[in-house]
């Protein structure tokens, strides 16, 4: 959060107003940061690609917000979606998660909406349906070619982000935030 901004929300942090949080980059190793926007809207914080080459989250704007992917080295904006132009019955609409190389965004939920960045946000290139209730978490595997996604009724489910064709689908595995293995054979279901 920008120094001196007050909490705002039971979470600790501003969600409209004066004290909007920001978002800034940090390198552990130097202890250097950069700040990337001065006011954030961070519904669920923003997500990096694991390069490390872009970030995406929301930022206000007049009347509403903007979802933006940003050149982390330039600070330059290469995508912006603006969630309220988003024709779809989603129940929230965020910049969700990044590919491993960033060149594809997750939007939003029920359904998930796939964006290629570089193509920019005119349509999306998929949208990964909600069977079995909304679900709130999704991870790429290492390779970027495959999401995996959770939902209400506790099934896992692998897709192509690509077409949304459903690779695989796991009943019964949990309804939680995933976590794999490098080897790509082990997931963790909460």
């Amino acid at each position: 959060a920008e120094p001196g901004s007050e909490p705002g929300s039971s979470s600790g942090c501003s969600w409209y107003g004066d004290g909007d949080p920001g978002v800034e980059i940090l390198d552990v190793s130097s202890g250097a940061s950069r700040v990337l926007a001065s006011r954030a809207l961070l519904v669920f914080g923003g997500t990096l690609s694991a390069d490390g080459r872009v970030a995406a989250f929301e930022v206000p704007e007049a009347g509403g917000s903007l979802s933006v992917v940003v050149d982390v080295a330039t600070g330059r904006r290469i995508f912006e979606l603006d969630p309220g132009t988003v024709e779809a019955s989603q129940y929230t609409r965020y910049a969700r998660l990044l590919s491993p190389d960033g060149s594809i965004l997750l939007f939003g939920d029920r359904p998930i909406l796939v964006y290629d960045v570089a193509r920019g946000p005119a349509e999306p290139i998929a949208e990964l349906p909600s069977p079995g209730g909304e679900g709130y978490f999704a991870t790429f595997d290492a390779s970027g070619e495959v999401v995996y996604t959770t939902a209400r009724d506790g099934t896992l489910r692998a897709w192509d982000p690509r077409t949304a064709e459903e690779i695989s689908a796991w009943p019964a595995a949990g309804n939680g935030r995933v976590s794999h293995a490098a080897d790509g054979r082990t997931l963790l279901v909460g």
